[in-house]
């Protein structure tokens, strides 16, 4: 795997206003000392404070040709896939300060992270794609990330795995609440504001840009946060669809072996189904005192209690009136059935719908 270019001797300016110098002979040093046994340095998005995942792992650190390099090695592949399809272009690197209490090699610069930004402008200028920020105590970074944009970023990683390996995979490798952590913590802070002679004075012009730079990172994650839930909504929305129609196939099915064993009407049928099918998943009938005391899914009791019944219609052929055959054909006796309902009706008698189905099977 090629390596990285990520630091070069000179002065750097980190975020907090504070002006570096590194020597040739501190990188020299800083490659001399790299163990990774000792402390491996991973491979980030960004530069997050901890508990974000790493995507991949420096194997050895090198300093030549004026420039310290990198060798990357157990690189996750969908990210290698989105860093060739050059959706993370731009470099940064993080290092612990020679007298920092947390570095591994106390009295020399240990290499933290390295950290893959977006379309971030490096701060550094003659490296391949490098970019540097700072924070943390006896800590150094060189970029011009803030909290929001990590966040945005996140979440655009987030719809992309979603995209190409489902909700499932992308919530396991970035949980939500990740994300909604990152933006609160963005949300409630202030931009940075350093002051001191020189070079490092912040001025007007440049609170203003941090400013509007800091309202269009909301902006853009209120864009991206509407667009997630609409999303998420779709596919609740084409879920639950889905099952319904699985259950209606599955209560049609069971109708239909009640009709033609003659347990159920024909003319029944539809409003059986509809009825079945719109019975809540986790209904419960319970029946019986105490021990015999019985609990049952309500869509399975139906079935149970359906299953049970006698037959209402018998299917074996018999005549009917006027000498043609009925046959067993349920379509023809609900015709017949409903008929003679129809001329009892207008002779001013009543007649049940079993009691139409007796009648024309009978013959009568």
């Amino acid at each position: 795997m090629n390596r990285l270019e990520i630091f070069k001797p000179g002065k750097h300016t980190a975020k907090d206003g504070r002006t570096l110098s590194f020597s040739a002979a501190q990188l020299a040093a800083c490659a001399s000392a790299y163990d990774p046994a000792l402390y491996e340095a991973p491979i980030v998005i960004g530069h997050p404070q901890g508990g974000a995942p790493a995507y991949g792992w420096v194997r050895s650190i090198d300093f030549s040709a004026g420039k310290l390099t990198v060798e990357p090695h157990q690189v996750d592949a969908q990210f290698a896939e989105m860093v060739n399809a050059g959706k993370f272009k731009k470099l940064s690197a993080s290092f612990y300060l020679p007298d920092a209490e947390e570095n591994p090699k106390k009295g020399t610069l240990y290499l933290r992270h390295v950290g893959f930004l977006g379309a971030q402008p490096p701060a550094v200028h003659g490296l391949k794609s490098a970019s540097f920020s700072a924070a943390g105590k006896g800590v150094v970074e060189f970029t011009d990330w803030n909290g929001m944009t990590i966040a945005g970023l996140f979440r655009r990683i987030k719809n992309y795995l979603i995209d190409s390996a489902g909700q499932e995979k992308a919530d396991a490798v970035i949980p939500e609440y990740e994300i909604e952590n990152l933006q609160l913590a963005a949300a409630s802070s202030e931009p940075a504001a350093s002051f001191s002679e020189g070079d490092n004075v912040l001025t007007k012009e440049e609170l203003e840009r941090r400013e509007a730079q800091l309202k269009a990172d909301r902006e853009q994650l209120e864009r991206e946060r509407v667009e997630f839930s609409g999303r998420e909504t779709k596919l609740k929305a084409d879920q639950d669809a889905a099952a319904r129609a699985k259950n209606l196939a599955a209560c049609g099915t069971f109708v239909d072996a009640l009709v033609q064993d003659g347990r159920v009407l024909p003319a029944l049928r539809d409003g059986l189904v509809a009825f079945m099918a719109a019975l809540p998943s986790e209904g419960i009938v319970e029946f019986g005192e105490g021990e015999k005391s019985v609990k049952k899914p309500s869509l399975v009791w139906l079935h149970d209690y359906l299953k049970a019944q006698p037959k209402v219609v018998d299917f074996h052929e018999r005549g009917s009136r006027g000498g043609a055959e009925i046959g067993n054909d349920p379509n023809e006796i609900a015709k017949r059935a409903v008929e003679f309902q129809s001329s009892e009706r207008k002779a001013g008698r009543a007649v049940s719908t079993a009691d139409a189905v007796a009648h024309v099977t009978k013959g009568a």
